[in-house]
């Protein structure tokens, strides 16, 4: 929805008598009503009750159309509306919609792959850890062999002087293949554990680190922006979705609140068409 700018709580009067229009339909972001006035007559009670109710409102900006008559065919103005935060009380931070323009930002197609390159590095790292078990069971196997050679190398030495070299020749050459494996298998454990430490995280060649696409913030007046940055947040795995709405909530709390109303809403509708 096209908006004509942003107003606080504190300026629908006067933003009604500067159009001449005294009809008004205020919603959250998503189109739930708050409260609605048609009559001249009842816009004082009816914008007393629609502030009482933003006041107790845990949102922070809201959608609001005047309109002359509350009509459907009548011409109407649409802004969003910010909660304006009454002096004493124990309130959130002031939310600064005073955003600095977008600064070149990487496309959202690069993002994907780099998210794509993330889970490729997670299931590289799976199966590193994967290999080093199976080394470590080998590495066991092995220690249990040579213990058991060991057992026998003892019983050798408590045999008569006359049966030693009878038995070092039935014995030698098993045991030396089994003990140049056994080194080979630890020598293999402590290079794979040492890589899947230090593996440096793959880039691509000659690219510039990762940049989030909409830092800094897009304005909250503008329509176009807020909406291509919803499409971003919807694509986002539910880790990057959890860390994006950390991010807002101690950056742009207003925003953070518009996001996870708009995502909430559309996930309970999704549940309930299920």
């Amino acid at each position: 929805m096209n908006t004509q700018g942003t107003i606080k709580t504190n300026e629908i009067a006067e933003t009604a008598n500067k159009l001449n229009c005294f009809a008004f339909k205020c919603t959250t972001l998503d189109g739930k009503l708050i409260k609605g006035n048609s009559n001249k007559n009842l816009f004082d009670s009816n914008l007393n009750e629609l502030l009482k109710t933003i006041k107790g409102s845990n949102a922070e900006l809201f959608l609001i159309e005047f309109s002359s008559n509350g009509t459907a065919k009548a011409a109407k103005n649409c802004y969003h509306l910010i909660k304006e935060t009454t002096p004493g009380l124990a309130a959130a931070a002031p939310v600064n919609y005073n955003y600095q323009a977008l600064e070149p930002a990487r496309s959202l197609g690069e993002a994907v792959k780099d998210a794509r390159e993330l889970a490729e590095m997670k299931s590289e790292n799976k199966r590193l850890e994967e290999e080093i078990t199976r080394l470590k069971l080998e590495a066991q196997e092995a220690d249990e062999e040579a213990d058991e050679k060991a057992a026998a190398a003892v019983e050798l030495a408590e045999k008569p002087a006359d049966k030693i070299s009878g038995y070092l020749k039935e014995i030698l050459p098993s045991f030396l293949p089994l003990a140049e494996k056994y080194l080979e298998i630890k020598a293999l454990q402590a290079q794979t554990a040492a890589n899947a430490l230090i593996k440096p995280a793959p880039q691509a060649p000659g690219r510039a680190p990762m940049r989030h696409p909409f830092r800094p913030l897009p304005n909250i007046s503008d329509n176009a922006k807020i909406q291509s940055y919803f499409n971003f947040v919807e694509k986002l795995p539910e880790h990057l979705f959890n860390r994006e709405v950390q991010y807002l909530q101690a950056n742009a709390p207003g925003l953070a609140q518009a996001v996870i109303e708009k995502f909430t809403e559309e996930n309970l509708q999704e549940d309930e068409n299920e």
